[in-house]
């Protein structure tokens, strides 16, 4: 909260400025107080949105799991002249598909959950809802 109203008064000070002087004075500390004042009400707006996202509820269902997947992106050679050559690191993704409630849904593992599993274990999955957007949280086997 008190971000937000340093934010405020910086952006409030900064309208003084520009309004009493005009650019020729104010030109520096005007950017310094208006865009100041702008981060830091984004910074605030940003941290609510994230503490109400986490609010929501951790939901639990009975699932099974359909299929295991990976995705592989980046990576590759780049010449860069005189015979040299620079090399990036691709990132692979593991997913796993579920099965509950009657429909399927992907979500992304890390890789210690993802060798963990196997394709038609049965249990409890946790995840939370944000949006359509599906996290996993947990899948605890049964059986």
């Amino acid at each position: 909260m008190l971000f937000f109203v340093l934010g405020i008064i910086s952006f409030v000070i900064g309208l003084v400025i520009f309004a009493s002087y005009g650019w020729e004075i104010a030109g520096p500390d005007f950017f310094f107080f208006i865009f100041g004042g702008i981060f830091s009400v984004c910074g605030i707006l940003w941290i609510v949105g994230s503490k109400a996202e986490n609010k929501r509820p951790l939901l639990s269902v009975r699932a099974r799991v359909l299929a295991k997947t990976t995705e592989a992106s980046g990576g590759g050679t780049n010449y860069v002249g005189n015979g040299q050559f620079s090399h990036d690191s691709a990132i692979t993704g593991h997913f796993v598909s579920f099965e509950f409630d009657g429909h399927r849904e992907n979500f992304a593992v890390n890789l210690s959950v993802y060798n963990t599993l196997a394709e038609g274990d049965t249990g409890l999955l946790e995840y939370k809802d944000r949006h359509g957007t599906f996290d996993f949280i947990n899948f605890t086997r049964q059986a």
